[in-house]
């Protein structure tokens, strides 16, 4: 294929860490590596152009309204630079449906060839973005086979669509590339010595809500912790404070980490529980999985779960909800132990299988390793998504 110019749009990006923005940059980056020409659009208070591991990045306020003014800039952007092709992602999510519709009704004046990177299910008011979901983009990548058959059901023809699952940085999440000692310390700070350490990778509050949340399934977890507790086996369990959040407030912050604790003592856990108080930053999630023992997080129609395939490219066991893309990543009973959605006794059940048994864990620590290294490496699924680029140019 030859070199293209290519356009990809993303809601939010790096530094900011999340599922779709650590894809959206293994994407471009290999991309730009790979000899083509890579320009990122992407939300911002600001407007801002720097470059960021070879690709020119593009922030913009105007991603956060409607109006003429981004219709005219958007237009502006296409003309002046000449693109081959439009790689969008999650254009199809209600971050802001007014705005998608102007990207894809731009490209499509242009003639621009556009492809929407489809990391949700249209779970959330799918009456919003119906109208996006049916219009005339040119092929819509699925992160996962449940996200296919969602889009399927909801009236988007089979035709369009393509499963291409998520890619995984092996720079970052490579356990070889962890120092024993930095492992050490780390447990030395959780305060554990031969106790089992479980991390629950995700946010425990919604950010739209001061609530804790329901979709990843916090409450669950620890309902079935209780039961681990009571059946006598030590733990602690880690997860991320709430500093440092992108947009969070200070008083936002004190009634998150005050409506968290008080949960935890309710339940009897306080002292069974470490918080990094500072966050987790993705460049510190792979020393946080490599100083656990097991990885938990049994969250609802995930459509992908980039964290499952980190802690399993990092040697872990992962324990899971059978819901969502969950069962298409985790292999059952040989990497991990997948378990019915919403059910604390099955999920305590599967924690006390693996914190019983350390031979287990690293038999399926191991499995989980060669498992995204086979399947999920950024070569492997780059050379998917420049197939697709190569039907449009």
């Amino acid at each position: 294929m030859r070199k293209l110019k290519i356009l990809i749009i993303t809601w939010h990006y790096a530094p900011q860490v999340g599922g779709v923005e650590t894809v959206s940059g293994i994407i471009a980056k290999s991309l730009t590596k790979d000899g083509h020409d890579v320009t990122v659009l992407t939300s911002s208070t600001k407007k801002e152009e720097l470059v960021l591991d070879g690709c020119k990045v593009i922030r913009t306020p105007l991603l956060f309204e409607k109006n003429e003014k981004f219709r005219e800039y958007f237009f502006g952007l296409l003309n002046l630079n000449n693109f081959d092709i439009v790689h969008a992602h999650n254009i199809s999510h209600p971050f802001n449906p007014g705005v998608s519709m102007d990207i894809i009704n731009e490209c499509n004046r242009a003639g621009l060839p556009i492809i929407e990177h489809a990391h949700n299910a249209q779970l959330r008011t799918p009456e919003k973005t119906r109208k996006i979901i049916l219009s005339n983009l040119s092929k819509i990548i699925c992160v996962s086979d449940f996200v296919k058959k969602r889009f399927i059901s909801l009236g988007v023809s089979d035709k369009k669509l393509i499963t291409i699952s998520n890619p995984l940085s092996k720079d970052l999440f490579n356990p070889e590339k962890i120092k024993g000692k930095d492992i050490f310390e780390m447990r030395g700070e959780i305060g554990v010595s031969d106790e089992i350490v479980i991390f629950f990778p995700a946010r425990v509050i919604r950010m739209s809500k001061l609530e804790i949340g329901e979709q990843k399934q916090f409450k669950t977890l620890i309902e079935a912790l209780t039961i681990v507790k009571k059946n006598g086996f030590k733990f602690k369990l880690i997860f991320a404070g709430m500093k440092n959040l992108p947009n969070a407030s200070p008083d936002y912050i004190r009634n998150g980490e005050k409506l968290i604790n008080n949960f935890l003592a309710s339940k009897d856990l306080s002292d069974d529980v470490f918080i990094f108080e500072n966050g987790l930053q993705l460049t510190d999630m792979p020393l946080a999985y490599a100083a656990s023992d097991i990885v938990c997080m049994p969250s609802l129609n995930e459509t992908f779960g980039m964290v499952f395939l980190e802690a399993q490219a990092m040697g872990k066991p992962v324990v899971a909800a059978r819901s969502g893309a969950a069962p298409y990543i985790i292999e059952n009973h040989k990497t991990g132990i997948v378990v019915p959605e919403k059910n604390s006794k099955e999920l305590a059940k599967a924690l006390i299988s693996l914190i019983e048994n350390e031979d287990k864990r690293i038999t399926m620590g191991n499995a989980g390793k060669k498992m995204v290294s086979e399947e999920f490496s950024p070569e492997n699924i780059l050379e998917k998504i420049k197939e697709v680029y190569s039907s449009f140019v």
